[in-house]
């Protein structure tokens, strides 16, 4: 077997290679140790007058580049050996080209000691980049606010020396707060002075905001000097005040030859208003094909009523337009984006109906929520009908119900104001903030507002038949045919701004309208009872509220009521269907005044079946009604100076 032999060694060398082989391995004992002293994650031996840092970043935080005392010591994770002391220790990471996430702190660490920092970034502010453009953009708004405020006291100047064009400048720099502080008060003033002056925005603006506030008389004076200036837009709106009797005794035909003028000239309300008076032969013959013309004239112009109209023709279809789901959609946005919205009702019954689409309650329940939300009377009163009902998917809550009602009846929407009333007098008198302050009161249990449940008190004056809008229209049924008859016949009425002539529309959708109301009272009270749905529907015509004067005006264009035309069973419920011939023979009585005015006669011609009707029964819950019916009127004739002349009532009462 041969074996490699090592060279033979004199023994003469033999300490020397002790002496080597002991100090090569002394010398890599001594390097290992060096190395494993510097190794970065280890603990160094750190000189009496060094400290250590060990700076950790784990997750997003990784990467971000540390600054010790102002000097960049790179990426973080790593160690830095600096001097004791405090510490200042910046950590930065990129987050955008003008942005970056940070984190600062100071810290104090002693001479020979390590301290491990975990570095946690902020959230994003400006870097470098972005101060500089910050900076420029600073200067650009402080040249701004020095140029709005010289040009503020030139218009303030000039206003004082009498221009009406400065006026009404310096009323919006009043109140956008360019160049001045913001002021309403004074934005008013100046807005008045211009109008006073004779400017024609200053008074378009004027009359409009009166006429959002039902100041219907502001409203016309500022309209009457508009469009004694040739002003199209003023002599549209004028014209409507005519039409409607709002502000002005009702001259139809004077709003129509305004309309015609002014829609000539552009106004947009007014091409809206000559639609609506062709499509109800109202001031010129009846003819659709030329209504569908200006409401599209209208509509193509961006005018939010005539969106609105287009829409309610859309969803069930008629008059020479087919049903649209789509268009209804689409014509409704453009109406709600244009300040109308009304068309929030148009798309919830698109939804709870299944016009065209699947029924779907929840949806349609979104599209009222979000018309309430949005500040619009009829939703605010639907939805405070579903919450005191606890219908449509909502649990009943008589709070929210009242805070909706109130938020209604602050607009000025009559039938809330008398729904409120009316749950005051039942003992609903809290509203849901009321409700939720009493409850963090913690009072005892028996003090606890139950939800639904009636506050005890004395009993309310007793209710006319029910099928006379006794109760909360009826215990709310009557609720239910109101806001349908609202929907269906004073969508018209809203884009008008007031007319009474919407009722028209029901008339067309007469048949529709009652199987639509005995459908919505069936899902909303889990009932088919006939007498209870006739109740419903005569309270909602007898309630004294504009849906119901809209309907009965409409419905047949003869002044009967909706309930007269549906099955005697449906129509009466006060009377166990209504079977009396004598009833039947009241209703069959026409009504011998002038019909020029539905929104005025409808409250006398109910009167005259009330009087009929308790000549035949000796029932005197009818003379209640009449009289309430009366009392309506009187209201009404007093609020827009009608010339109309009652039969029926005398005054506030009805003649026996």
């Amino acid at each position: 077997m041969t074996r490699l032999l090592s060279p033979p060694v004199s023994k003469s060398w033999e300490p020397l290679t002790l002496l080597v082989t002991v100090a090569v391995t002394m010398g890599c004992l001594h390097s290992a140790n060096t190395w494993a002293q510097s190794s970065p994650r280890s603990r160094p031996a750190v000189s009496a007058d060094r400290a250590t840092l060990q700076i950790v970043c784990e997750g997003k935080n990784a990467g971000a580049e540390i600054t010790v005392q102002g000097e960049v010591k790179g990426d973080c994770p790593l160690d830095v050996q600096i001097a004791p002391g405090t510490i200042r220790i910046l950590a930065t990471k990129q987050a955008s080209d003008t942005t970056e996430l940070a984190s600062e702190q100071e810290i104090r660490i002693g001479s020979g000691t390590t301290k491990r920092i975990e570095i946690e970034l902020g959230p994003p502010r400006l870097n470098a980049r972005g101060r500089t453009l910050n900076k420029g953009k600073e200067q650009e708004r402080a040249q701004s606010d020095r140029t709005d405020s010289i040009e503020a006291n030139r218009l303030r100047a000039a206003a004082e020396a009498g221009d009406t064009g400065a006026m009404l400048a310096l009323s919006l720099a009043f109140r956008a707060g360019k160049g001045l502080p913001i002021n309403e008060e004074q934005a008013s003033i100046w807005e008045r002075k211009a109008a006073e002056g004779g400017n024609a925005k200053a008074m378009a603006q004027l009359g409009q905001l009166a006429e959002k506030k039902r100041n219907f008389a502001e409203a016309f004076v500022w309209y009457e000097k508009l469009a004694n200036k040739g002003d199209p837009a003023g002599e549209g709106n004028l014209a409507a005040l005519y039409f409607n009797g709002t502000g002005v005794v009702k001259d139809v035909d004077k709003g129509v030859a305004l309309w015609r003028k002014a829609a000539g000239a552009g106004s947009t309300r007014a091409m809206n208003g000559l639609g609506v008076a062709y499509l109800n032969g109202l001031g010129t013959p009846k003819d659709v094909p030329q209504a569908l013309q200006w409401f599209r004239r209208a509509s193509d112009a961006g005018e939010a009523r005539a969106h609105t109209v287009l829409a309610s023709l859309h969803l069930r279809g008629g008059e020479g337009i087919s049903q649209d789901p789509a268009s209804v959609v689409r014509l409704c946005q453009l109406a709600i984006d244009g300040g109308n919205l009304d068309c929030y009702g148009l798309l919830a019954d698109l939804h709870f109906f299944g016009l065209g689409v699947a029924k779907d309650e929840a949806k349609g329940l979104s599209f009222v929520r979000a018309g309430a939300e949005a500040g619009n009377p009829n939703s605010m009163r639907m939805l405070g009908a579903y919450h005191f009902n606890g219908n449509a998917g909502l649990p009943a809550n008589s709070p929210l119900a009242l805070t909706w009602l109130r938020k209604a009846a602050a607009l000025g929407d009559e039938p809330a104001i008398k729904e409120v009333e009316t749950m005051r007098l039942r003992g609903h008198t809290q509203d849901a903030a009321e409700a939720a302050a009493q409850q963090n009161a913690a009072p005892s249990a028996d003090q606890r507002v139950v939800t639904h449940a009636p506050v005890q008190q004395p009993p309310p004056p007793p209710s006319p038949s029910p099928g006379f809008g006794g109760g909360l229209f009826g215990g709310l049924l009557g609720g239910v045919a109101s806001q349908i008859v609202d929907r269906n016949a004073a969508l018209v009425n809203s884009a008008l701004g007031g007319s009474g002539v919407a009722g028209r529309l029901a008339a067309d959708m007469n048949s529709q309208l009652a199987a639509e109301t005995k459908e919505q009272i069936a899902r909303q009270t889990g009932s088919t009872d006939e007498g209870r749905m006739g109740n419903a529907l005569a309270s909602a015509l007898t309630s004294g509220g504009r849906a119901g004067t809209l309907a009965s005006s409409g419905v047949g264009g003869s002044g009967t009521t909706l309930a007269s035309q549906t099955s005697p069973g449906t129509a009466s419920g006060a009377q166990s269907g209504a079977n009396n011939a004598a009833l039947l023979a009241c209703k069959s009585v026409s009504y011998p005044g002038s019909k020029a005015d539905p929104q005025t006669y409808v409250y006398d011609a109910i009167a005259q079946f009330d009087a009929c009707a308790y000549k035949s029964t000796g029932d005197s819950r009818y003379v209640t009604d009449g009289n309430n019916q009366c009392k309506a009127l009187a209201g009404l004739l007093a609020s827009t100076r009608s010339a109309f002349r009652p039969y029926f009532c005398s005054g506030s009462l009805m003649k026996q």
